[in-house]
């Protein structure tokens, strides 16, 4: 017996994008198949460093064992070579993440849990030097998982599980120094995945088994807890990534079964939910990139297993978001990315695919009109009522104009790649009014929840008419609702 009272409140977002081009974002795979070995099988850390965009590698096989991380740079986007092979002299250095530029240098964090976490750094991108070995003082610090310049120093939060996650920093790359031990007084916090500085404080987010916290240090050193139990979601284990804009510090918090979250908080003490869960998609477990772009906007992409990574965007930060890419964008092999950074007037994304080896990605944007259809409502039984409304954006070439859109409400398989209106419950052809280069909000229609089992589900789909004809654009998303009451 399913109980009553685990209904939940669903906000269901969905995005399509049009254009005279029909719209198809601009996503292209500018590397691929793991830089020709599929043990590469992730792109875990990239970064921009005088003049060359520098990529690290996760590498391991499936038993684990590896050929030692790798570390590559291009300097046109297209073509590649590789400045580190083989873990930088120890295969048990299997990945590096992240990488960060410090002082003139640039850092590159290496993940070994046999021998400790090691730290590397170049001036020129050919010669690497050693600055940390053996996990700093011990080899339970297994990796540096985070990287962050704080008031002049480089801070590094360390991968724990024995004693709890460590917090160091050093002033010249060499000489490092201890500034939290034990995971903050609590040996669960067994990790620091992200650093990030907001308004004058150092933020630390936490992997916990009991629900993922966020920490800030001011200049004197003084340590506070701002974020506990996941944000009320035990569930959300791992505060997986971080950044500010400025104005508002977001965190990504990863693998409750609701679906990854983006929360953020203007003061750093009171924080919101931002998108989630999952971006309406409990498929997506984790997010665990957020990426602040040169124009201010704010992208997020997902883990998502089964159907591939999902990659979203908050244009200039301006409080919506909108999809850009999901199955994996070019593959739905590619479930994960760790990393993004802007580069030669683009933004690029490492993935994660185990079938055929890593590949990057390049995001120039996509011109045309940027719709969501979004709602909230109490999903509890046939005949409840909920309204949809739109949300949009119109980024060109089109001045003005006006969509005819259809609404599709009703039970049946989901189908992801085609429009099946022969289940249909309900339709509505509504029209979208727009202008150049301007947000709007229009009000749809009112849905009534149609008459079925209370075991669902039962499916939204958008389509645009185009000569009498409905079709699916590149974006679109059905949206899966579902029962809380049941049998």
């Amino acid at each position: 017996m399913l109980h009553r009272k685990l209904l939940r409140q669903l906000t269901i977002i969905a995005y399509l994008y049009l254009s005279a081009a029909r719209g198809q974002a601009e996503w292209r795979a500018v590397m691929d198949g793991g830089f020709g070995s599929r043990f590469n099988w992730e792109v875990a850390s990239l970064v921009e460093f005088n003049g060359y965009l520098y990529a690290g590698t996760t590498n391991t096989n499936a038993s684990f064992a590896s050929d030692g991380t790798e570390i590559w740079r291009t300097a046109d986007g297209e073509n590649w070579e590789r400045t580190v092979v083989s873990g930088a002299g120890n295969v048990h250095n299997y990945s590096t993440y992240p990488l960060m530029v410090f002082q003139g240098n640039l850092y590159g964090s290496l993940f070994n849990p046999d021998d400790g976490g090691v730290i590397i750094r170049t001036a020129d991108g050919n010669d690497w030097q050693e600055v940390v070995s053996g996990g700093f003082d011990s080899v339970a610090n297994a990796h540096a998982h985070s990287l962050c310049i704080y008031r002049g120093a480089l801070y590094a939060g360390t991968v724990n599980v024995i004693t709890g996650a460590q917090l160091w920093r050093t002033a010249d790359g060499t000489a490092w120094e201890p500034v939290q031990q034990n995971g903050f007084g609590d040996g669960r916090n067994v990790s620091i995945p992200a650093l990030a500085v907001h308004q004058d404080y150092l933020y630390a987010t936490t992997w916990n088994f009991a629900g993922a916290q966020i920490w800030r240090g001011d200049a004197a050193g003084n340590w506070e807890r701002v974020l506990a139990n996941g944000l009320n979601d035990p569930g959300n284990i791992s505060g997986s990534t971080m950044v500010s804009n400025g104005s508002r510090v977001f965190a990504g918090l990863s693998f409750s079964t609701l679906g990854a979250q983006v929360v953020s908080s203007e003061d750093g003490i009171t924080w919101t939910v931002s998108a989630g869960p999952g971006f309406w998609n409990y498929r997506n477990e984790g997010i665990f990139k957020l990426h602040l772009a040169s124009d201010n906007s704010l992208y997020a992409a997902t883990y998502n297993l089964i159907e591939g990574l999902e990659i979203w965007s908050m244009p200039h930060s301006a409080g919506h978001w909108f999809l850009l890419g999901q199955h994996g964008c070019v593959s739905p092999a590619n479930f994960e990315s760790y990393c993004a950074a802007d580069f030669n007037a683009a933004t690029y994304f490492g993935t994660a695919n185990t079938d055929v080896g890593a590949s990057i990605l390049r995001w120039r944007g996509a011109s045309g009109i940027q719709l969501h259809f979004e709602t909230t409502a109490q999903i509890v039984s046939s005949g409840d009522q909920f309204t949809v409304t739109v949300r949009g954006r119109n980024d060109g070439p089109a001045a003005a104009g006006q969509l005819a859109i259809l609404l599709d409400l009703g039970p049946g398989f989901e189908p992801q790649y085609y429009f099946a209106p022969s289940w249909t419950s309900e339709l509505e052809t509504i029209a979208v009014s727009f202008a150049a280069g301007e947000q709007f909000v229009q009000p749809v229609f009112d849905f009534t929840v149609p008459e079925m089992s209370a075991a669902g589900p039962f499916y939204l789909h958008t389509a645009v008419v185009d000569n009498g004809l409905t079709q699916l654009i590149s974006g679109l998303r059905t949206l899966e609702f579902k029962f809380s009451g049941g049998m």
